[in-house]
């Protein structure tokens, strides 16, 4: 916060912006996340776990105090969680709007030319440390949710879906975890088309339906137990392999 304050306290006029992304620099902010990852790279552990992915609409998934504290619990269970990015309804935003002709023109071309640059650049920063795979972008979302959820359907169910087949198919993800409030429409829609996933290409899912109350801990006990087996059974691990409680958590 401290170098974000000073560096808008030295001016954004849009010569020097533009420069600050064009060079990388990014007002400092790219060397703060190198050297947070840096750090990072001490705290990780090289115990073996399988990693689900946490996807859903975006206040539900982000907001532990919405989904229960859900990475929480399934990292008590022995699961990596990755969190679906913020980010990524941003660029959903951007793309759709230049789909549909809302945007056009030079401006609405460049600010999405220096968001993507932005996006690419702070990533990248910390995937070099920790070894992260490439960054799963909404076009590659859109590709993977193909033919389950065309992309002229708005809202993020076409995100929900996508990102996760995307990552599975790399090899990124074991599993994915689908949160969304009680009776949300593109929740149920993404819940429906991962169940149809599930039978075709194989990926596990959990769809948790959120209205305030507590996650029934035998749910996640099932969908745990079933994550391991799975992941023991695919990398011919033994069963009696000690289960890890310490995870970490991917943006």
């Amino acid at each position: 916060m401290k170098l974000l304050e000073r560096e808008a306290r030295r001016g954004l006029a849009v010569p020097r912006t533009l420069w600050q992304v064009a060079s990388g620099h990014l007002f400092g902010v790219r060397a703060l996340l190198e050297q947070a990852a840096a750090e990072f790279v001490t705290l990780r552990t090289e115990r073996a776990m399988p990693t689900v992915a946490l996807v859903g609409e975006i206040y539900a998934r982000c907001n532990p105090f919405a989904n229960d504290f859900v990475i929480e619990k399934l990292e008590q269970r022995g699961l990596r969680v990755r969190l679906a990015p913020t980010w990524e309804w941003l660029e959903y935003a951007d793309l759709q709007a230049r789909l549909d002709g809302v945007q056009g023109g030079f401006t609405a071309a460049l600010t999405s030319r220096l968001q993507t640059r932005i996006r690419n650049l702070t990533y990248a920063a910390m995937a070099r440390a920790l070894g992260w795979s490439a960054r799963t972008s909404v076009g590659d979302a859109f590709a993977a949710a193909q033919p389950y959820v065309p992309t002229d359907l708005r809202g993020e169910a076409v995100l929900t879906v996508g990102t996760p087949r995307h990552e599975w198919h790399h090899g990124e993800i074991d599993a994915v975890v689908n949160v969304g409030p009680h009776e949300c429409m593109p929740s149920k829609i993404a819940e429906a088309q991962l169940f149809h996933l599930a039978e075709d290409d194989g990926l596990l899912s959990l769809s948790l339906p959120l209205n305030g109350d507590p996650i029934d801990p035998e749910i996640l006990d099932s969908f745990a137990f079933e994550v391991h087996a799975r992941w023991r059974k695919q990398a011919g691990r033994a069963a009696t392999e000690p289960v890890g409680t310490r995870a970490g958590v991917q943006p």
